[in-house]
């Protein structure tokens, strides 16, 4: 990149090309790129960690060559023992009702059959007040009709009221 003209290093694509067609030595080895821009022939050290004293000890290493290499017994998964690998299937509870769902429905049902109780007895009790209403309208309404069958005269004095007299005749 050093010997890259001012102009150029201002063309994202030309340090783009430059960058993948290094080739050194570093601390690891041999770098160079694909032209993809992935690292050829890298190797990664699979470190196992932290530790209570917050260090990462080595277990293996692997790359994108054949030759990778893994102490499994050193290798920790959570919840699992070390040198165990996890299944590929972990079982999974069945869900269950929420506790506050159940905390909220049960009241909330019984507020509801408490209400409809109520309002059919309610109901109920109103029906029963409107028949023992229209029973006393009927026999009001009877007793006005058998009053106006009724109708007082004295046989001295026919259409005349004779309310001072204890001569009353009524007629059917």
């Amino acid at each position: 990149l050093i010997q890259t003209p001012a102009e150029s290093i201002r063309n994202g694509a030309t340090v783009n090309t430059q960058l993948r067609s290094l080739t050194f030595e570093g601390m690891s080895g041999r770098v160079s790129f694909t032209p993809q821009g992935d690292r050829e022939d890298a190797r990664f050290a699979i470190l196992q960690g932290p530790k209570a004293d917050g260090s990462w000890v080595p277990i293996g290493s692997t790359g994108s060559d054949a030759d990778a290499s893994i102490d499994l017994k050193s290798v920790c998964f959570p919840n699992q023992k070390c040198g165990v690998i996890p299944k590929d299937r972990y079982p999974v509870p069945k869900d269950k009702l929420a506790g506050w769902v159940l905390g909220t429905l049960i009241p909330v049902l019984i507020l509801l059959i408490g209400l409809a109780t109520k309002y059919w007895a309610s109901h109920r009790s109103k029906r029963k007040i409107k028949a023992e209403l229209q029973n006393f309208r009927d026999s009001v309404v009877a007793t006005r009709a058998v009053e106006k069958l009724y109708i007082p005269y004295s046989s001295s004095e026919k259409g005349k009221s004779l309310l001072g007299t204890n001569q009353h005749h009524w007629i059917l």
